[in-house]
């Protein structure tokens, strides 16, 4: 049998954490037998719980079956896999906490997450709760006070501006609210310059980005020529030219109507869909979870709910009207 150590997170996650000899087919035949947790009620109870690899970034899902008596617990079960994909990126007991003359700000006050390639998340909360905070993180914008933060299997480089940037230019897409296009630049000359800082210029796959996000005939105009949504729709395109693995947006809809802001979010679920791009954003409108694979709730800097969305929303979209 295979000798594993184990310990019980506060969200009930099991991290499982075998000798880096163990093969994977080794894993998958191991049983957990009688390991000790702290009882919370007297009866059997089942759950599937996340046990994650740290060796090689494998994971596997348990059946654990936990048998509760009045001074002491087990739990039993076997190992199956979980699935395929990998981890994009994990944090860890993340913290960024501010000094003030009022005091000590928590804005992030311990994050654990774990988001997967091909992830559409969304991140919910009031304002002050975090989430802009968290995305910083993300980006590398900002440097978190403790924790950890893997990003493809490597630490994420933190108060080292120049380290920081590398980061953002080689992984980061971002979206803002604000469109933040040049305005003396036509609509495929904002997409080629962001090209051609990362070093990846390429003027056929920009027009296939516009053909993509439906303005391929407007490639020639200037943003002030176009709609709001428009320009919602070029900064998709331009956020995406340099093939970022991780896509973030700020309220990106947050200068649209309701109308716009639904066909803006159709076109980027298509956009992330066919360009293979785990995507994070931060909104306050409950109306865009429809366009989520998982959504995540935050208040005061903590995670306070993290539920799985329906995966089934259809991509294949109509044609965006003109003046959207």
């Amino acid at each position: 049998m295979i000798q594993s150590s184990f310990r019980v997170s506060r969200k009930s996650v099991i991290h499982w954490h075998p000798e880096p000899t163990t093969t994977r087919k080794e894993a998958l035949k191991a049983r957990v037998v009688a390991l000790p947790v702290v009882p919370i009620h007297e009866r059997a109870m089942h759950h599937w719980l996340l046990i994650h690899r740290r060796q090689k970034n494998l994971r596997f899902k348990a059946h654990i079956t936990i048998i509760f008596t009045t001074t002491r617990g087990f739990m039993i079960g076997t190992l199956v896999p979980w699935n395929d994909t990998m981890a994009l990126l994990t944090m860890s007991d993340l913290k960024r906490h501010y000094e003030t003359p009022a005091g000590t700000v928590r804005a992030l006050d311990g994050i654990d997450i774990e988001i997967e390639e091909g992830e559409r998340v969304i991140l919910l909360g009031p304002s002050g709760s975090g989430k802009t905070t968290l995305l910083n993180c993300l980006s590398a914008l900002d440097s978190p006070t403790d924790g950890e933060y893997i990003f493809q299997e490597k630490s994420v480089p933190r108060n080292h501006s120049e380290k920081m940037t590398s980061f953002r230019r080689d992984n980061i897409g971002y979206v803002f609210q604000f469109f933040n296009l040049l305005q003396d630049l036509t609509v495929m000359e904002n997409i080629l310059l962001i090209q051609e800082l990362a070093g990846k210029k390429d003027t056929q796959r920009a027009e296939e980005l516009l053909d993509l996000v439906g303005l391929g005939s407007e490639k020639g105009r200037f943003p002030g020529e176009i709609s709001g949504g428009q320009q919602q729709r070029v900064a998709i395109a331009r956020s995406i030219a340099k093939k970022p693995t991780l896509l973030l947006g700020d309220e990106l809809t947050g200068n649209l109507d309701t109308e716009t802001s639904q066909k803006v979010m159709e076109v980027l679920v298509e956009a992330c869909a066919k360009e293979n791009i785990t995507a994070v954003f931060v909104t306050h409108d409950e109306a865009l979870i429809q366009y989520a694979t998982r959504v995540i709730r935050i208040d005061s800097g903590r995670i306070i709910s993290d539920e799985q969305h329906d995966k089934s929303r259809p991509t294949e979209l109509s044609e965006p009207t003109q003046d959207m």
